[in-house]
């Protein structure tokens, strides 16, 4: 009895135990689009030791999640005493099509890039709005 017991208190972990490992960020960003601003919230969603990770971009306050697909990163060290720059770039996939490219620039906490490229030619260069992440960190509030 006390075998089953254990048993069953092991595979009721189970799920949450690998759930932790699943770690999201969520960045908000804005551009001004001829006087008209386009919000967009950025999340990325990982698995550090799995080594995996994916994320989707959402235009303004209901828009419809758009997967990301991650295609190549680098790195540099600008500087001895100033975190790495990371320069990620992603596909947008819409449909199981590629529609766009995505391309971020972020040194430790901060994104000093965010650019948009559309797969019709269209460019939006986006900036990091940090008043616009919710108190809760997951959602950005316009």
């Amino acid at each position: 009895m006390k075998r089953a017991m254990l048993g069953m208190a092991l595979l009721w972990c189970l799920p949450w135990s690998a759930w932790a490992a699943v770690d999201s960020e969520t960045r908000c960003f804005s551009a001004d689009n001829g006087g008209k601003p386009v919000h967009l919230q950025f999340t990325v969603v990982g698995d550090a030791d799995a080594g995996w990770q994916a994320a989707y971009v959402r235009y303004g306050k209901r828009g419809r999640p758009i997967t990301l697909a991650w295609l190549r990163g680098e790195h540099e060290m600008l500087a001895e005493d100033r975190p790495w720059q990371f320069t990620d770039e992603w596909l947008e996939i819409v449909d199981g099509k590629v529609h766009g490219r995505y391309t971020t620039v972020h040194q430790g906490a901060r994104y000093y890039g965010f650019h948009y490229r559309g797969g019709d030619g269209r460019e939006v260069e986006f900036a990091e709005d940090l008043a616009a992440l919710d108190a809760s960190g997951r959602r950005c509030a316009w």
